[in-house]
């Protein structure tokens, strides 16, 4: 996060869109809380969120949805 204080925001909002997405699946509390279900959605986030795209209010949105996306798939 100190080399990328936009990629470290989105790793953190990657991992409450994953948390909460596994939480409102109804998914098995001791793998949600062990983070199983939020990697995918912390390394998607960085990517869109942090990398590929200036951030924006529209960015931001597609970055939730990419991380929710990645935590049902």
């Amino acid at each position: 996060a100190m080399c990328s204080p936009i990629s470290g925001l989105m790793t953190l909002y990657g991992s409450l869109v994953g948390l909460l997405t596994a939480l409102a699946l109804g998914l098995p509390p001791e793998q949600v809380y062990t983070g199983i279900w939020g990697f995918n959605a912390v390394t998607v986030s960085i990517a869109i969120g942090g990398m590929f795209y200036v951030m924006n209010k529209h960015v931001f949105l597609l970055t939730g949805l990419a991380a929710a996306s990645a935590t049902v798939l």
